[in-house]
């Protein structure tokens, strides 16, 4: 016979694994979500050529929010799809903050970069799944974007 606090356990295991706790972000979903990030943020004039995870993920959640969120440590390269201006940090004046871009010939605070220039990037961003994909929050680079010869 069954008792009922087993009974209260296999509800509770049952709803984890249809509902899932804490599902954690599997490498292609960080990958295309950071790709994706890069893809709005540079109007499309910059695109990751190559992505490595480098370090494990940390899971967190703010206060009041229902949703896990992970860092992920990476390496990758990203390569200019146009001429633009990668832009600069406003406050510090480095060479950049995240993958904004501006159209070439803008007068705008900013590295040119040329169609087909590669940088190596490191950093970290943030993940979450508000909804149905993941999405991702923060990047911040671990060092200044260098240009790969």
């Amino acid at each position: 016979m069954i008792t009922p606090i087993l009974h209260i356990f296999l509800a509770v295991l049952s709803a984890c694994l249809f509902v899932g706790c804490s599902a954690k972000p599997r490498l292609p979903d960080g990958e295309q979500a950071l790709r994706a990030r890069i893809q709005k943020d540079s109007e499309g004039r910059l695109k990751m050529t190559k992505f490595q995870k480098t370090g494990d993920e940390m899971a967190y959640r703010f206060p009041g929010e229902k949703v896990d969120n992970f860092c992920w440590a990476f390496v990758g390269e990203v390569q200019a799809t146009e001429d633009c201006v990668w832009l600069f940090d406003r406050v510090t004046g480095t060479l950049p903050i995240d993958f904004r871009t501006a159209l070439a010939g803008t007068l705008a605070d900013g590295a040119v970069v040329k169609q087909g220039q590669r940088y190596s990037v490191r950093g970290t961003f943030y993940l979450s799944k508000p909804a149905k994909d993941w999405t991702t929050g923060t990047i911040t680079f671990r060092q200044i974007p260098r240009e790969v010869p």
